[in-house]
């Protein structure tokens, strides 16, 4: 799964990759993608992400997200495979 140059705009405020416990995403590629309205706050949102590459996203904190994704283990399993959300 590819997200290449995509911009939050408006009220949206950030972006959630959200895979499930038992089928991890895998390669999934976020490149040059902006969350423009995030403020202070991190913008992202990462659950079981297995493998990623990400480049020129901003604001910054999407890699160390990702990375620490697969760590959930306080968290319930997701109904849903996988999943863009921008949110306001």
């Amino acid at each position: 799964i590819s997200f290449v140059n995509n911009q939050a705009l408006g009220m949206a405020v950030g972006a959630s990759f959200g895979c499930a416990n038992g089928d991890p995403c895998e390669n999934i590629q976020v490149i040059n993608t902006t969350i423009v309205n995030a403020g202070t706050r991190n913008p992202w949102g990462c659950e079981f992400v297995k493998s990623f590459q990400v480049m020129s996203n901003r604001p910054s904190g999407l890699e160390e997200c990702m990375a620490n994704s697969m760590n959930q283990t306080s968290r319930l399993p997701r109904a849903s495979v996988s999943s863009l959300i921008a949110y306001a």
